[in-house]
C-alpha cells in the first residue's frame, strides 16, 4: 500500500496498457492492494473504532455531534456554542464554550472554565479560574477564583481566589480564601469560611458556622471609621468583646 507523506495512493505497479496482455497475477495484486488500502481508510459510516490517533493537522472539525464517553485534552477545548460530554470533561489548559457546559460526570479544566451561559455536572468541578452565566456541580466546585452573574449551586465550594456572584447556594461546606461577593440571597448549609472582605448585598442565611477570619480589632466606632471602615461595616470590638457595626 504505497502512500506518499500527504497520504496519496498510488498503484504499486505501473498502468495497464491497452491491446496489451493482463497478466492475471498483476491484476490481482493491483487489486490486493487496493482492497488494503481501502480497508486502511476510514469507512464514512465507521462500524469499527479507530486503531490510532487522528492527526486534523491544525483544522477543525465541524457539525459534531454528542461526545459519547469522556472527552479528553492536554490542551483547550473551545466551542462558539455548547460543549456536552457524556461522560467526564477533561481538559489541561482551557475550556471555553460560547454558550453551555455539561458533562454527565466530573469537569476538570488546568486553568480556565469559561461559558457564556451555564456550566453543569452532577459529579465535580475542578477549574483554575471558573467564568459562567451561573454554575449547579452536585459535588464539590474548586476554583481558583470564580466570577459568576447568575446563581452557583453546588454540594460544597472551595475557592482560593476572590469569587464573585449573584446568589449562592451550597448545601455543604464553603470556603473561600480570598474575597466573596454575594449579590443576592446566599444560603449555605455547612460550615461558611472567609479569610479575605465578605459582601453580601442580599439576605444571607447559615445553618452551621459562620469563620471570619479577617476582622480587624478595634476599641470602639470612631477607631474603626479612622481606619477606613464605613457605614454598615462589622469589626471586633475589643472593649466589648464582641462583633460591632460601623454606625
Amino acid at each position: 500500500m504505497p502512500r506518499d507523506a500527504s497520504g496519496t495512493y498510488t498503484l504499486p505497479i505501473a498502468p495497464f496498457v491497452p491491446l496489451t496482455l493482463a497478466k492475471s497475477a498483476e491484476v490481482n495484486a493491483a487489486l490486493s492492494d487496493i482492497a488494503d488500502a481501502l480497508t486502511d481508510s476510514q469507512s464514512r459510516a465507521s462500524p469499527t473504532p479507530a486503531q490510532g490517533d487522528l492527526n486534523m493537522n491544525g483544522n477543525n472539525i465541524t457539525n459534531l455531534g454528542a461526545v459519547v464517553g469522556d472527552l479528553n485534552a492536554t490542551d483547550d477545548i473551545i466551542a462558539g456554542r455548547n460543549i456536552g460530554s457524556v461522560g467526564n470533561l477533561d481538559a489541561g489548559v482551557d475550556v471555553l464554550a460560547g454558550r453551555n457546559i455539561g458533562a454527565a460526570g466530573d469537569i476538570d479544566a488546568g486553568v480556565n472554565l469559561n461559558a457564556g451561559a451555564n456550566i453543569t455536572a452532577p459529579g465535580t468541578a475542578t477549574v483554575g479560574t471558573l467564568s459562567a452565566a451561573s454554575a449547579t456541580v452536585s459535588g464539590t466546585l474548586t476554583a481558583g477564583g470564580a466570577s459568576i452573574p447568575g446563581v452557583v449551586t453546588a454540594g460544597a465550594l472551595v475557592s482560593t481566589g476572590n469569587t464573585t456572584t449573584v446568589s449562592l447556594g451550597v448545601s455543604g461546606n464553603a470556603t473561600v480564601s480570598g474575597a466573596l461577593n454575594a449579590n443576592g440571597p446566599s444560603t449555605i448549609t455547612g460550615d461558611f469560611g472567609v479569610t479575605g472582605i465578605l459582601t453580601v448585598n442580599g439576605p444571607a442565611r447559615l445553618n452551621n458556622g459562620l469563620r471570619l477570619n479577617g476582622i480587624s480589632p478595634y476599641p470602639d466606632n470612631a477607631s474603626s471609621i479612622a481606619a477606613g471602615h464605613v457605614v454598615a461595616d462589622v469589626y471586633f470590638n475589643t472593649t466589648s468583646n464582641a462583633l460591632s457595626l460601623v454606625l
